[in-house]
């Protein structure tokens, strides 16, 4: 049966809204960031802040500076991230690190991944990955990561710094969009809802061309 639109294909409007309530729920949740959320049996996790960014970049983890990803990275990231995390405390390095043994690295890496997809939700390409696992680098030109975005928010509403590098990257995003929209209404913030759509129509494009 050949559709009119590819808004008549089957799982369509499941996956549309299901995309829209998964994004919603992540922005409101973001406002709620001292709650941990367990990404992986027994680890549990904080929201990706602006201090935790710049501490992964300043260790050179794969997951934000890109490269080849071990299973070594994969824990460090998730040791920096984690609601339990202490600053030179080897103790509790050494207990967490316990915690990830039953862990694949498969499994470590997927939920790190799935993590920062949603924590970058909001950047217009949010894809933590390609298929080789080589992580996409975090683009630093006049100055780092942190100190651009508390440029911004601290311009536009007078923040304190270290107010803003312990917010939510999720939070600071949704901050940064609104900013932008004042400036260039044309924006168009990342929407999980339109990339449905954009998969639904090339899916569409596909069956067109093959009923001819």
């Amino acid at each position: 049966m050949l559709h009119r639109s590819y808004t008549e294909i089957p799982g369509f409007q499941e996956d549309y809204q299901e995309a829209q309530e998964k994004q919603r729920l992540q922005r409101d949740s973001s406002f709620f960031s001292e709650v941990p959320l367990e990404i992986l049996r027994g680890i549990f996790v904080s929201p990706l802040t602006l201090r935790k960014v710049t501490l992964l970049q300043i260790v050179g983890n794969p997951y934000i500076c890109g490269g080849p990803v071990t299973r070594e990275d994969s824990i460090s990231f998730l040791w920096i991230i984690s609601s339990e995390h202490v600053p030179n405390n080897p103790r509790l390095k050494k207990e967490f690190f316990k915690k990830t043994r039953s862990h694949s690295s498969e499994t470590l890496d997927g939920a790190i991944c799935q993590y920062l997809e949603d924590q970058w939700m909001e950047l217009e390409d949010s894809a933590p990955s390609d298929s080789k696992g080589v992580r996409r680098s975090i683009p630093l030109d006049q100055a780092s990561t942190a100190a651009s975005y508390v440029h911004l928010l601290a311009s536009k509403y007078g923040w304190g710094e270290q107010y803003i590098l312990n917010m939510p990257i999720s939070r600071i995003l949704q901050y940064r969009n609104l900013i932008i929209s004042e400036i260039d209404p044309q924006h168009k913030p990342a929407s999980l809802a339109m990339n449905v759509i954009r998969e639904y129509n090339e899916r569409f494009s596909r069956m067109l061309k093959e009923s001819k």
